[in-house]
């Protein structure tokens, strides 16, 4: 049998699967629905930009065709790559006062999360949501829909309430409320510090109100950003901590001045606790349990590193903190942005993905797992708390019935989840003497596919047994020739067979060739493949 492939009859493109979504997602019948009206030009528009939001028809029915709410509503485009999706765009609705739909919170705006990736994935969000309030993290409530644009069928959406929303999402102290009382003039036409001219990336930034509150301690939610998004950040107020991350201050979102100098000062006075070998701040002298609860650190560490969540405890990563005559500390949540994870990516499969992988990336996770004593409080808690919650989400009709909902592929996610959480339970409730700690230097870097300049990986292993040297990337690859693998001061390569014993540490060396030897392979490759594959002709 003769199979001929080209271009054209074998693309898989991004309308098919968009059809083949748009299927699956008629078949659920037991959802509300939204119909939007809206110009097509302005349609247009807000696909094109975020910044511009329009007005627009809508009309919500629930899964028995009961009107309940039918009138005009602002809307936009939202979201950071998911924005960048062609076929299914994530939206923010705005309705003309506070209402209550669908069960979620009262409030006037929501989010129209779109969780385009594939029928797997669409699970992503709804579990991380769910697992986050069971075991006590802040949440936004949510239901999920239908959504009609133009008489066109867009798919499932998750409708939301906003991550920052006060009281709805976190209960503290809305500063930005306090702001408008103060301020009434539109706070977005208030002069910004430093202004628009200023040519460097602003250390702290935000309005210049007329008034501020007296007391300027809370509440705040700030959101964290890879180092160097600070110059795209979405908000106009925001900060870079002393260690050159990105801040963004979503509330208040026009933050005056006394506003960022307090949250940019206590957040440096957090880090430099966090980052200390000690855990104490070297000018306060206080610790790090004296600023943050551990509690819910602990919680959004070991959900991200259950899942192996992409953007792990950076993009999309909030805290929040209330009025010191409150409560003082600094809360990890709420839970948001949970598109992309891969639960069971075998590149981590028997180790950490944060603290190991993501090393000094994984931020204030990285720096606060250095510490024993957080250490200790992660492993208490995921044993108690949250492996017991993850079982019986997993063993209970819950993910039957988002299957039933959603018409996606559970089998595949579930084994992945109980797998990832048995591997962190016995991780967690191992003797530390069967954690071998290898310590991988990179010794190229004129090669994709290197970790960094040093990172360290703690693997499960058995103290009589031991285990194998891991044969998945990028721990090693022995199909790739011009990589050895080197014990410091050995010169001959580990062989794929090589067992390491519990209480061991061991270094393990990158050998990459030379800048000149890898691209004189790449060309003998090139030519090899020109002289090797040329078409024969018949003379």
């Amino acid at each position: 049998m003769l199979v001929f492939l080209c271009n054209g009859c074998n693309k898989y493109t991004s309308d098919r699967i968009a059809e083949e979504r748009l299927a699956l997602d008629r078949q659920a019948s037991t959802l509300p629905s939204l119909y939007i009206t809206i110009d097509s030009d302005r349609l247009d528009s807000i696909h094109n930009s975020q910044k511009v939001k329009t007005a627009a028809e809508a009309y919500f029915v629930t899964a028995d065709n009961d009107t309940i709410y039918e009138g005009d509503i602002k809307i936009k485009t939202r979201g950071n790559s998911s924005f960048s999706v062609e076929n299914k765009k994530p939206y923010s609705i705005t309705f003309p006062q506070k209402i209550q739909i669908f069960g979620l919170q009262k409030d006037k705006s929501y989010n129209l999360l779109a969780n385009w990736t594939d029928g797997l994935h669409y699970l992503n969000n709804p579990f991380a949501f769910d697992l986050a309030q069971a075991v006590g993290l802040p949440v936004p409530k949510y239901t999920h829909l239908h959504l009609y644009c133009n008489g066109v069928y867009k798919g499932i959406y998750q409708m939301t309430n906003k991550a920052d929303a006060i009281p709805q999402t976190v209960s503290i102290t809305d500063l930005s409320k306090e702001n408008k009382i103060l301020n009434p003039d539109k706070q977005s036409c208030y002069p910004k510090f430093p202004d628009d001219n200023c040519k460097q990336t602003p250390y702290r930034r935000g309005v210049l109100l007329d008034e501020e509150p007296e007391d300027v301690t809370g509440g705040y939610i700030i959101e964290h950003n890879r180092t160097g998004d600070f110059p795209l950040l979405k908000s106009p107020s925001g900060f870079t901590s002393n260690a050159g991350d990105g801040f963004r201050i979503r509330v208040p979102k026009y933050a005056g001045k006394r506003e960022v100098d307090y949250i940019e000062t206590f957040y440096n006075e957090v880090e430099d606790a966090i980052w200390s070998l000690d855990g104490y701040n070297s000018q306060t002298g206080k610790h790090y349990s004296q600023y943050i609860d551990v509690s819910s650190f602990a919680k959004y560490y070991i959900i991200q590193e259950l899942l192996q969540h992409y953007d792990a405890c950076q993009n999309s990563f909030m805290m929040y903190k209330d009025a010191d005559r409150i409560d003082s500390l600094l809360y990890a949540g709420p839970i948001w942005d949970f598109d992309i994870f891969s639960y069971n990516n075998p590149y981590f499969k028997n180790t950490l993905y944060v603290c190991s992988w993501y090393g000094e990336s994984g931020g204030i996770f990285y720096h606060l797992y250095q510490h024993e004593d957080f250490r200790n409080i992660v492993a208490k808690t995921y044993i108690e708390d949250v492996y017991p919650t993850v079982q019986n989400m997993l063993h209970s009709n819950y993910l039957d019935s988002l299957q039933e909902i959603l018409n996606v592929y559970i089998p595949e996610f579930k084994n992945g989840v109980q797998q990832r959480s048995d591997f962190l339970y016995k991780l967690w409730i191992s003797d530390p003497d069967d954690i071998i700690s290898i310590q991988i230097v990179n010794t190229c870097p004129y090669r994709w596919g290197c970790v960094g300049e040093r990172q360290k990986v703690l693997i499960l292993g058995d103290k009589s047994e031991g285990v194998m040297l891991p044969s998945y990337f990028p721990i090693i690859d022995n199909g790739d020739p011009t990589i050895s693998w080197q014990l410091v001061g050995d010169s001959v390569p580990l062989p794929p067979d090589t067992i390491f014993f519990t209480s061991q540490e061991v270094e393990i060396r990158f050998e990459y060739p030379s800048k000149l030897e890898f691209w004189r392979r790449r060309i003998k490759k090139k030519l090899r493949k020109i002289f090797f594959n040329a078409p024969i002709q018949v003379i």
